[in-house]
């Protein structure tokens, strides 16, 4: 019993994976007691739904701690997504600002749009080490080390890559929030990832316990 919000992918699958204080269960989508809302979202490109369960019959598979180094990949696997779409949003303004001119020169000959366009870079390819050295520790047989490098990853890239595709929109101007131009999509996008699962300010506070080793309860498959 109970609800879920912000689903991802959830209208159209057979199955749910579900997290309850007494474990994780497998649910069919077609069980009694179930019910799909399809939730409005401002990324177009995925869809999100609320799920409400009375009395719904589950497949117990196991406790939420067995399910911690598949949240850190799933946190992993969504910061490449992220990284992807802060690329070509980089990708977009750079050509944007190659073509269109003002005052009689294009628009990247400008201090100001060079500046931006060199900090997004930077914040960009940090994000993609930071994603790299999360890859290979989730392959390099290390749990907690593991589990640190996809906080750390996902804690940058909720803060840092949604700030590269609002840049973008800058250097696009007004007509890059207009259905016009690919970049906002980009943008909405990357939103939608930076609150997916948990924002930065959640998994800071986590790397903070993990750094400096504070006996303090670390976040729960449920809090996410």
């Amino acid at each position: 019993n109970g609800d879920k919000i912000q689903v991802p992918d959830a209208i159209g699958t057979d199955y749910l994976f579900v997290t309850t204080d007494h474990g994780v269960y497998l649910v069919s989508t077609a069980a009694s007691g179930l019910t799909i809302t399809d939730s409005e979202c401002l990324d177009g490109s995925h869809r999100f739904a609320a799920v409400h369960f009375d009395n719904v019959p589950g497949v117990r598979l196991g406790n939420n701690a067995q399910l911690a180094p598949v949240v850190d990949r799933m946190l992993v696997a969504l910061c490449a997504d992220g990284l992807g779409a802060a690329q070509r949003a980089l990708e977009l303004a750079v050509g944007y600002a190659c073509e269109r001119e003002q005052f009689g020169q294009r628009i990247g000959s400008f201090q100001a749009i060079q500046h931006l366009c060199a900090d997004m870079l930077q914040q960009l390819e940090l994000g993609r080490a930071g994603l790299y050295y999360a890859l290979w520790s989730l392959d390099a047989g290390d749990p907690r080390e593991a589990h640190r490098a996809a906080v750390m990853s996902k804690a940058y890239a909720s803060e840092t890559f949604p700030q590269i595709a609002a840049s973008a929109i800058q250097i696009f101007g007004g007509a890059g929030f207009t259905w016009e131009y690919d970049v906002q999509l980009f943008y909405k996008r990357l939103l939608s990832m930076q609150m997916t699962w948990g924002n930065s300010e959640v998994w800071l506070e986590e790397l903070a316990t993990l750094v400096i080793d504070v006996a303090a309860p670390a976040i729960t498959v449920e809090q996410i």
